[in-house]
């Protein structure tokens, strides 16, 4: 299809005075590529403003949207404080940003760049100190963002504080087994953070059975490091009803 004949047709196709049919016009672009130009023209004539503050029957055109305004986020072509995350935050729209979460922790496997995962880091600070603010906060929310951790190297001051905040919450859609995954892959390069993070998890959730050994294998990762030895004596006593971690206590001491 001729390129400049979309241009000049744009706005007769995602037509916003007609809303029924221009929800048809995104529900069939939801089947589509990806395709930068296009989510361009749809940000220049105003369509994505638009159908963020419509109500859309099915999932699949608001998830590709959402999804077009993150891969334009990680661009650096839409901002935080630009208008359309703007309207995300001011209307608690938590559903769009578990969305935003989702697909920034989906595309973990290609080849983005320091920058953009820098922009990941951002959208995850954003949230976390905005969400702790509300009442009640956002639980799904935080939860769905413990998957961000996948990004960390290390655990820094600030991914420490992003880490604390929501390590509550991570029993909402069984995220709790994956941060302890997530923790266990950073526990050699920041056992002291880890530690920490994992007790504050374990104040909130008492697991009835450690999938695959990793929370005993976590312990034990702990205990071998002089920081974090004392911590992983206290989290037994978290745990010492799982099979196992009564005989783990006894070889830790």
């Amino acid at each position: 299809m001729s390129a400049d004949w979309v241009h000049a047709n744009f706005k007769a196709i995602f037509a916003t005075e007609f809303p029924a049919n221009c929800l048809a016009a995104l529900d069939g672009l939801a089947f589509a590529p990806s395709i930068k130009p296009i989510f361009d023209e749809l940000i220049a004539t105003g369509v994505v403003d638009w159908a963020l503050r419509q109500y859309m029957k099915g999932n699949h055109a608001r998830e590709s949207l959402l999804q077009g305004l993150g891969l334009s986020y990680l661009w650096g072509e839409e901002q935080l404080d630009g208008p359309r995350f703007a309207y995300l935050f001011e209307n608690r729209r938590f559903d769009d940003l578990q969305e935003l979460s989702r697909y920034f922790s989906a595309v973990r496997g290609e080849p983005l760049t320091a920058e953009q995962k820098e922009r990941i880091f951002l959208f995850w600070d954003r949230c976390v100190t905005w969400g702790v603010t509300l009442d009640p906060p956002p639980a799904v929310l935080l939860s769905q963002l413990s998957l961000l951790s996948c990004y960390l190297t290390a655990i820094d001051e600030r991914a420490l504080r992003w880490l604390v905040a929501i390590a509550p919450f991570t029993p909402v859609n069984y995220h709790a087994d994956r941060l302890i995954e997530q923790l266990a892959r950073l526990a050699d390069t920041s056992p002291d953070a880890a530690a920490q993070v994992l007790r504050v998890l374990l104040e909130a959730y008492q697991p009835s059975y450690d999938f695959e050994d990793r929370l005993k294998k976590l312990i034990e990762q702990l205990a071998t490091h002089a920081e974090s030895h004392s911590d992983a004596i206290l989290i037994v006593e978290q745990v010492r009803h799982l099979p196992g971690i009564v005989q783990l206590y006894a070889h830790l001491t």
